[in-house]
């Protein structure tokens, strides 16, 4: 009901919405972002004309009284000729709401308007509904509690469709009917307590009245899927991402104004996802860095290097020149320098062989008898098995479930189903397909020497692959798997190579990428995130970038076609991103793998080599790409998968060749492999 009338809005268009005096705004701003402020503005004002039309028309004095009355009241009168696409978040949800004063409303819809503010636009954004309400009837739609305290008169609550409660706020809490969001009393043994945490970023609603609990000398895991903001969380426990609203408590005191130094101070270490190190400095310099947090320390506990002895061996050199676990153990011995009371650690093994993991959890184990409390992200349910106290499931947003180990709740099939929602009895999808007899590659006697360390990395190995077949390539970190596969592709680190490989009737070593690929070789990096993508482009760019030459004509490139084959992809591999026109750095690792999938997809390769194809991904991404690779193969395309993870290459190969120290000491049929077998093999030199 509207006005007196009965208004069944999905009948109509916007514009005619708009005539009848109703303004809707949703969450996402949408202004034309190439045009300034007052050019907006302009656009909107009721004109009675069409958009071209609006374009050529000359304002007169009461048109552009009237645009400066409504920019005054947005708050953008000093932003007049500014281009709407330079504004940040709040300043664009300020000016489109701009533009539906322009259009003379007498009810404005708005879904989430301060989502994704600062705490200054949000509190200006209360003061600008205020005004507007003596003019204006206003429809709210929001969840940060505090906003509406200090702007509405009347409460709403909704729940799953229905109408939970109405009335005042005060009235309508006091009324909870499902005594959601009570905050339960905290405990002696609570080391940390999260309460109906919401967390929005871009406008998109990330964290959902998210609660957790880490208890005093207990390890609590974090699953979900990616994407789901378990990240987000973390750097909220951490004060890098200030909550929009919830509790934090820490040790029965409110730290959620507190600064991420204060915090550090008061005894939380965080090792953040994705080893942030510091490149420049000494290993010593950035393992003091994590003594800045706390001045009573002056030396670095010789416990450090006892638990990472490489990091002893590799004192002075530049954190930059470590390999990806070693700065994986840099980052997490800095976060233990100051000797934390509460350890956050984002996916802290996903670059650590199974010796260092068993290391670190030993570590773990050590800790909590000492009463450190610890909060991990991990994808790897084996690993949470033997680790967690409890874990914590977020799904959608939301905190789903908490499930006891004590209890024996933490089991595979409980997790996976929690996190995806569904049953996957087998994570590992079987393959009907029978590969051929036709070799497809072959490598004989191949040597590689590196100038950059001096010596020979990887001594006469040969191996083949066959047409339709995964081969796993099994070892320990270091023992030069990836050197083996840069140097098949192209050789791009410079490598000295001696030795032959067949590939497609051509022969190698390529001295280039770009040889490499014309052969029908692709090779998906092991760090996507430094060597397999442009974070700063959007997927439709990073999609086509290994074949640009199949969408131009003359050097020109076929911007539809190149939207086409984007979309195709994204539909095919079912990379979750609102549009192809997403910024890659903002997708989660699950779908950020799979755009790096469908860039070397895009290239046609015949072979492909996967280079930890599932690292940091969760278990529903896993089986998603699992299913991709056996769908490839049943197509002809032969798959070279590099993995630390014993089960995975179990799960997924035809053979298993296994390197140790650069060396390929030995090949089993998968009927023959074990993890027994294959650890053997890989520790042999």
């Amino acid at each position: 009901m509207f006005f007196g009338q009965t208004i069944d809005l999905l009948r109509y268009r916007e514009p005619e919405i708009a005539t009848m005096g109703i303004g809707r705004k949703f969450q996402k701003p949408t202004v034309f972002e190439q045009l300034s402020v007052f050019e907006n503005l302009e656009l909107a004002l009721k004109t009675d004309k069409g958009v071209a039309a609006s374009m050529r028309f000359r304002l007169g004095g009461e048109q552009k009284d009237r645009i400066a009355e409504i920019l005054h009241t947005i708050h953008l009168a000093g932003s007049v000729t500014r281009q709407a696409g330079l504004l940040s978040h709040g300043q664009k949800q300020w000016l489109e709401i701009g533009m539906l004063l322009a259009q003379e409303p007498k009810l404005l819809l708005l879904d989430e308007p301060v989502a994704g503010m600062t705490d200054e636009e949000t509190e200006r954004t209360g003061e600008l509904f205020k005004s507007l309400s003596g003019k204006h009837s206003l429809v709210v739609v929001e969840h940060d509690m505090a906003f509406i305290a200090k702007l509405a008169k009347q409460v709403t609550v909704l729940h799953e469709g229905s109408v939970l409660a109405e009335g005042t706020l005060d009235a309508v809490q006091a009324n909870d009917k499902r005594g959601r969001g009570l905050p339960r009393p905290m405990t002696k043994d609570t080391m940390l307590k999260v309460e109906g945490i919401n967390q929005y970023y871009g406008g998109s609603h990330i964290l959902r009245n998210v609660s957790l609990r880490a208890e005093v000398g207990m390890v609590t895991v974090l699953l979900g899927r990616n994407g789901v903001g378990k990240t987000t969380l973390l750097k909220s426990l951490m004060g890098l991402v200030p909550i929009k609203s919830g509790s934090l408590q820490w040790q029965g005191q409110d730290i959620a104004r507190k600064t991420p130094y204060e915090r550090a101070r008061a005894g939380i270490g965080y090792v953040p996802q994705g080893r942030e190190i510091f490149g420049r400095l000494t290993v010593e310099e950035n393992l003091r860095m994590g003594l800045a947090y706390c001045p009573a320390r002056t030396a670095i506990p010789a416990e450090l290097y006892e638990l990472f002895p490489v990091l002893k061996q590799m004192l002075h050199r530049r954190g930059g020149d470590l390999s990806g676990g070693q700065q994986q153990q840099l980052a997490i011995a800095r976060a233990l320098a100051p000797g934390p009371r509460l350890l956050i650690l984002d996916e802290p093994t996903s670059a650590l062989n199974e010796d260092d993991v068993d290391n670190l959890f030993d570590l773990m184990r050590d800790l909590r008898q000492h009463g450190v409390t610890l909060i991990m992200i991990t994808h790897k349910l084996r690993e949470v098995m033997r680790i967690a106290d409890s874990v914590t499931v977020i799904r959608d947003g939301k905190s789903i479930v908490t499930l006891d180990a004590a209890k024996g709740e933490v089991t595979e099939q409980a997790m996976i189903k929690h996190m995806v929602g569904r049953e996957i009895d087998n994570i590992y999808p079987p393959r009907a397909h029978k590969r051929s007899d036709e070799v497809v590659l072959e490598v004989k006697d191949w040597n590689v020497f590196n100038p950059a360390v001096d010596r020979t990395i990887l001594k006469n190995n040969s191996f083949n692959l066959k047409r339709g077949e995964i081969i796993g390539f099994s070892g320990l970190m270091g023992s030069g798997r990836t050197e083996l596969a840069l140097s098949m592709f192209g050789n791009p680190m410079g490598y000295k190579i001696d030795g032959e490989m067949t590939v497609n009737g051509k022969h190698g070593p390529f001295h280039h990428p770009e040889d490499a690929m014309r052969a029908g070789i692709a090779y998906v990096s092991e760090d996507r995130k430094r060597n397999g993508l442009i974070l700063i482009q959007d997927v439709r760019e990073n999609t086509t970038l290994a074949n640009l030459r199949a969408l131009a004509t003359r050097g020109v490139i076929d911007g539809n076609r190149e939207i086409q084959v984007a979309n195709e992809y994204k539909t095919s591999l079912n990379i979750k991103t609102p549009t192809i026109q997403q910024k890659v750095g903002n997708l989660s690792g699950g779908n950020q793998q799979k755009v790096s999938l469908a860039k070397w997809l895009f290239a046609q390769p015949n072979v492909l080599i996967l280079d930890e194809p599932t690292r940091g991904i969760d278990v529903g991404a896993k089986f998603e790409i699992y299913t991709l690779m056996n769908r490839l193969v049943e197509q002809g395309m032969s798959i070279i998968m590099i993995s630390s993870e014993l089960p995975e290459v179990l799960g997924m190969s035809d053979r298993v060749y296994v390197v140790s120290a650069g060396e390929i000491t030995g090949e089993l049929p998968i009927a023959e492999a074990t993890q027994e077998r294959i650890m053997q093999l890989a520790t042999m030199n």
